[in-house]
């Protein structure tokens, strides 16, 4: 299984906290469910495609500059 994990404004490393926080928690999630057999988070099961993701992005950066 394999899931690539993408923010805006950040590079190799998380350097705003609340993408910290968010990652951290994403790190739980995955490994609680794959080596403690929790439930899957939608994220982890459904995700979405690079394509997707960047498209958010975009929006998200559009909707700031107004």
């Amino acid at each position: 299984q394999f899931v690539m994990l993408v923010y805006a404004d950040e590079n190799h490393s998380n350097r705003q906290e609340k993408n910290q926080l968010d990652y951290h928690h994403r790190v739980l999630e995955w490994f609680g469910h794959y080596l403690k057999g929790e439930p899957a988070e939608p994220w982890i099961t459904e995700g979405k495609s690079v394509i997707e993701r960047n498209n958010e992005i975009k929006r998200d950066d559009e909707f700031k500059r107004r």
